[in-house]
Formats: C-alpha cells, sequence, structure tokens
C-alpha cells in the first residue's frame, strides 16, 4: 500500500514539474550509483514517457549500462568526466559499437565537462572528430568547483562555466549547467550573469533538467524538483525493503533544504 501511495505521489510531482518548466530527468549509474533494475522502474513505471530520461553512464566506455540503458528506453545518453578530446571518441564509439552506424544518429548523446582539466581543454574537447555526433554538453559545476578548490558560486568557477558556455554555444550545441539553481535563487545577480546572456538552455539538479525559457518560478520549480528527488532517494530504500545507507543520507540531506525553505 505504502508503495503505492508513494508511486502515485511520485507521479503527480511528476507532472507538477512539467508545469514548473521540466525537460527531462537524468538517473545515473555513476555519482548517483543507481541500479539499473530501479532506472527501469522509475523510466517506465513513473515518467512513463512523461519527459525524456536521460542516463548517466558509469564512464565514457561503459557498454554494458550504454547497452542496458537503452534496452530499458533511455532517450539519451550522458558521458561523465570527460576531459579531453578522446574522452568524447571514447564515448561516441562506445555508443557506436552497441547501435551500429546508423543507431548512432538515433540515440541523443550528452557529455559531462565538469573539472579544471576539460576546461583547459575545452577549445581541443570542442574540436574532437566525434563532437559531431554530440547533441548537448553538460557544465557540472559541483566537481568543476572541487577541481580548482572553491565554491561553486566562486568568481573564478563561474566565469569557467560562463565561458564554457559561451564557446559551447558557437558550436550549435545545447548547453546545460548543473549544480548551480540554488546559487541562481539565493543570488539574483549570479543568476543573470549566467542566464541573462542567452547561451544556456538548460540548468539542473542532480536529477530535474528545466528549461531556462520555460521556468516561470525558479524557486517554485526548485523546491519541487527538491522534493522529487527526496521522494525519489527515499522509494528506492522502501522498494527495496531494507535502508540504503547512501541514498538515505541524501534525502536526509534534500529533507533538509526542503525544511529550511518551508
Amino acid at each position: 500500500m505504502q508503495i503505492d501511495l508513494e508511486h502515485r505521489k511520485l507521479k503527480e510531482l511528476l507532472a507538477d514539474l512539467v508545469q514548473s518548466g521540466c525537460t527531462g530527468i537524468k538517473l545515473s549509474t555513476e555519482d548517483g550509483g543507481m541500479s539499473l533494475e530501479f532506472i527501469d522502474y522509475v523510466n517506465n513505471r513513473i515518467i512513463n514517457g512523461a519527459v525524456a530520461l536521460h542516463m548517466k553512464v558509469g564512464g565514457p566506455d561503459a557498454q554494458n549500462d550504454i547497452r542496458k540503458g537503452l534496452e530499458l528506453g533511455a532517450s539519451g545518453l550522458i558521458g561523465p568526466m570527460v576531459e579531453s578530446p578522446f574522452g568524447v571518441v571514447k564515448f561516441v564509439k562506445a555508443v557506436k559499437s552497441v547501435v551500429g552506424e546508423e543507431g548512432l544518429t538515433q540515440v541523443f548523446l550528452s557529455v559531462n565537462l565538469e573539472s579544471l582539466c576539460a576546461y583547459e581543454k575545452t577549445d581541443e574537447i570542442l574540436a574532437a572528430k566525434e563532437y559531431g555526433n554530440i547533441s548537448e554538453i553538460v557544465i557540472g559545476t559541483n566537481d568543476l568547483a572541487l577541481s580548482v578548490s572553491k565554491p561553486v558560486s566562486d568568481p573564478l568557477v563561474l566565469d569557467m562555466v560562463e565561458k564554457m558556455s559561451i564557446k559551447i554555444r558557437k558550436t550549435g550545441k545545447i548547453v546545460r549547467v548543473g549544480g548551480l539553481i540554488s546559487t541562481f535563487v539565493s543570488k539574483p545577480d549570479v543568476r543573470e550573469r549566467i542566464l541573462g546572456g542567452g547561451v544556456v538552455d538548460e540548468i539542473n539538479t542532480t536529477a530535474v533538467a528545466f528549461g531556462v525559457k520555460k521556468i516561470k518560478d525558479l524557486k517554485s520549480a526548485y523546491l519541487k524538483a527538491i522534493d522529487f528527488e527526496y521522494r525519489l532517494n527515499e522509494f528506492w530504500s522502501l522498494l527495496c525493503g531494507k535502508r540504503l545507507e547512501p541514498f538515505q543520507r541524501k534525502a536526509a540531506a534534500l529533507k533538509k533544504t526542503l525544511d529550511a525553505n518551508s
């Protein structure tokens, strides 16, 4: 009974998120540590076509994740921690080995640039031969900030994000910035600096992506996303019938954020 109730609540929250500008859900076997079985459940029983599911795989060459992700119906795949042109090459070739040359054109591919190394090699990464197969670049600001030992809202990090976004946009790819939504909510000047120039198409929390032009109320959308993620982490433990410590810690942190804004 509780599983059914939480299942329905997640579907209701997702429907509300779509109305608030949600363009997709991102689940991960990499930093998220989610099982393929759970991602399958969420995609086919909760999302159920309401928005796109983009799955972050365990690495640029994670062929089993790529294969399983496509089998369970992921709309797109994200290659994490790309730090050089070779990372793009490895990711695209890994996908191609699973789907073939023709199938490669049918899969929405993204890569994460999320380190000082990626920042320093942005021009080279964008010039990689296989870059044409990539549809979207995600700038992961949390890891980017860690790589330079600065807070995510530090001027140095923001300068890096801004410069990368402008370069990526010039190549015609979709630009998504992850990890700065709470800063955008609390600091209008940062929001205007990063989003005001029109070079960023999407922003995301850990699991929920929003179209910049679709968001009507940023704080409301952010808190709805946090609520969805909190319940998603709790739901995994409920489905498994046991407490999953890493996800309970994530749920507790998300609940703390919700309580602080209630």
